[in-house]
C-alpha cells in the first residue's frame, strides 16, 4: 500500500491535570468531520471518575483481565500511573495501515515506549503554565485527596524535566488558554494529515 494512504498517529502527553484528555476530545470533535481520525480508547484498571463512561472515555477492567490481555500481546504500550494500569490496544497499527488516524493520550512512560515502537508518530507535550496552575486544576477535579494531589505534583516535576530532553517531542505547547491550545494543536495535526 502507498505510504501516503496510511493513517497517522498523534501522541498527546502531559502531567496529570494539564488537560491532555479534554484537549484530545475537543480536537477529535473539531477534526473528525474532515478527517478519518479518532481517539484511541485506552484500557485502565482505575475506577471511572464522575461523568466518565465505558467505551467512550476508557475501557475499565479488572487488574486480572488487564494482565491477561498484556500476556496475550494485546497492548501496543502499557504504563502504571498512581498504582493503576493503562494500555493502548495494538490493533491501532492495523487501522493505520487502512488509512485511519488516531490520537493516543498517554503519560511520559508511554511516550518512551511509543517512541521505540512507532518512531513516525507525531508527539505533543502539553504543560500547564506553571505548577501552581496544575495544582489548582487537580483540586478542581474534586476526585483526588490532598495526598494524591501532592504525589501527582511531585511526578509532574519529574516529568517536566524529562520532557525537556531534546527530540523527545515534536511540539511543546503550554495550555494557558483552552481554545487557543485546541486551535494550535488542531492546525498542527491538520498540517500533518494533509502532507
Amino acid at each position: 500500500m502507498d505510504s501516503s494512504n496510511k493513517g497517522k498517529l498523534f501522541i498527546i502527553s502531559a502531567p496529570s491535570g494539564a488537560g491532555k484528555t479534554t484537549l484530545a476530545n475537543e480536537i477529535i470533535r473539531r477534526l473528525s468531520d474532515q478527517f478519518n481520525i479518532s481517539k484511541v480508547i485506552t484500557w485502565t484498571t482505575r475506577s471511572p471518575r464522575p461523568g466518565e463512561s465505558e467505551g467512550k472515555d476508557y475501557h475499565f477492567t479488572s487488574r486480572e483481565k488487564f494482565e491477561e490481555k498484556r500476556k496475550n500481546d494485546f497492548f501496543l504500550e502499557t504504563t502504571k500511573y498512581n498504582g493503576e494500569l493503562y494500555g493502548s490496544p495494538k490493533d491501532v497499527l492495523e487501522h493505520l495501515e487502512l488509512g485511519k488516524s488516531f490520537i493516543i493520550v498517554t503519560d511520559l512512560y508511554g511516550v518512551n515506549q511509543l517512541k521505540k515502537i512507532t518512531p513516525h508518530a507525531i508527539f505533543f507535550w502539553i504543560k500547564a503554565p506553571n505548577l501552581e496552575e496544575l495544582k489548582t486544576r487537580l483540586i478542581k477535579r474534586k476526585t483526588l485527596d490532598k495526598n494524591d494531589i501532592e504525589k501527582r505534583l511531585e511526578l509532574a516535576k519529574k516529568e517536566l524535566k524529562e520532557a525537556d530532553k531534546p527530540r523527545l517531542f515534536d511540539y511543546n505547547i503550554v495550555n494557558d488558554d483552552f481554545d487557543k491550545t485546541v486551535n494550535e494543536i488542531s492546525l498542527l495535526i491538520k498540517k500533518e494529515l494533509v502532507k
